[in-house]
């Protein structure tokens, strides 16, 4: 438990940040989503919402020779020596990110299903393996 204290000791405002989080109360939520989800302002009926949990916030957590353990505010990638599992940890990725980490995942650990599994990205990402910066008019398409 020792180590545990004193990564949250050394990182004060990851901790205040998270406890903020787990303990705001229901209008907070919906002011926070509020400012992501602009159609969702002002929802109709407030009390007609229901709050689920849809997920919980992970850190990634390495070792540091100076400092011990020690968070890290990125996305990594984690396989099985075998290729038997994988998964995105850490941070949520962003949009920007979420993508291009997931469709590495599946090319590098699962390369024999490539063909396979080819035409579901294709669907929504009817660019993919296209440079966009190498055709204008095609990334301006909506």
């Amino acid at each position: 438990m020792k180590p545990l204290i004193a990564m949250a000791k050394d990182n004060l405002a990851l901790v205040r940040l998270l406890v903020t989080e787990l303990t705001a109360s229901r209008s907070k939520k919906l002011k926070a989503l509020r400012e992501f989800v602009p159609p969702a302002n002002p929802p109709a009926n407030p009390p007609d919402w229901s709050m689920i949990t849809a997920g919980q916030r992970t850190q990634i957590v390495k070792k540091d020779p100076a400092r011990g353990r020690v968070p890290q505010f990125d996305t990594e990638v984690v396989a099985a020596q075998y290729g038997t599992f994988a998964a995105v940890l850490g941070t949520p990725p962003g949009a920007s990110t979420a993508v291009p980490i997931m469709l590495e995942l599946l090319d590098r650990y699962f390369p024999d299903r490539r063909e396979q599994w080819a035409p579901a990205p294709l669907e929504t990402i009817p660019t993919l393996g296209t440079s966009l910066s190498d055709d204008p008019a095609l990334a301006k398409q909506p």
